[in-house]
């Protein structure tokens, strides 16, 4: 016979109600009953008086199929002992013959509804490495055009400052500056072209103090950032062929 607090036994229907039936037992009281402080002797004490008020019970209905609902009541007696007194409901009970099924369903259902969230967690897997993968793409072909643009335009450059050095070769300011302004200008060209940032090299050249070699400083000046100190370079080793 089984002796439970809940109101009914799973997996059984009842079908009859027996009536109340209550069963009690002594033990000595080994701690302090609602101070948190049951000591291990007494808690074994009141799980030997539960047992013993339940066996009772069960002597007092032996047509019954279970105990339901029990509550228990706690009293203290003379000399330190307490009296545990139990009270519930006798029924008769007969199998469900759905329980076993509808276990069955829901340990199907359980699994089904794993299997979709696995399904739904893998499918966000992929989704996220799908996603991780277009951006590492889309980052590889930014960076290739990047690359190309960045290799044209050194090119249009290398084009440009090479057209500029050409037109040096002909031109003959650089052979006609006198060789006072010619020193002044190989020790500004010197400067200009180990200078770190374009904008002191633009001001190294605008400090130059020449005459007849005005001319190339203000040519130099003409260019843009990225020609000036290439040319100004091509310029010096001009200057230094003609000493």
């Amino acid at each position: 016979m089984i002796v439970v607090t809940t109101p009914t036994v799973e997996g059984h229907f009842i079908t009859e109600y027996l009536g109340a039936v209550t069963g009690a037992a002594t033990y000595l009281a080994g701690g302090f009953i609602g101070e948190g402080m049951i000591s291990r002797n007494q808690a074994s004490q009141f799980s030997f008086a539960w047992e013993e008020a339940a066996r009772y019970m069960r002597q007092n209905c032996p047509d019954a199929d279970a105990i339901v609902g029990v509550q228990h009541d706690l009293c203290s007696v003379a000399n330190g002992n307490m009296v545990l007194t139990l009270s519930g409901t006798a029924v008769k009970l007969s199998k469900d013959p759905t329980y076993e099924l509808r276990i069955r369903e829901a340990r199907q259902q359980e699994a089904e509804m794993r299997a979709r969230l696995e399904a739904e967690e893998q499918r966000r897997r992929e989704a996220e490495q799908e996603e991780e993968r277009r951006r590492a793409e889309e980052q590889q072909r930014e960076l290739a055009r990047r690359q190309e643009e960045m290799a044209r335009w050194q090119q249009e450059l290398d084009e440009r400052i090479e057209r500029t050095v050409s037109s040096l070769e002909g031109n003959t300011f650089v052979s006609q500056v006198s060789e006072e302004d010619r020193r002044e200008l190989i020790d500004t060209l010197s400067y200009a072209v180990n200078m770190s940032f374009v904008s002191k090299a633009r001001a190294r050249l605008k400090q130059a103090r020449v005459q007849t070699g005005q001319g190339v400083i203000e040519y130099l000046l003409s260019l843009p950032d990225e020609e000036l100190k290439p040319v100004a370079a091509a310029v010096l080793e001009q200057l230094k062929a003609h000493e």
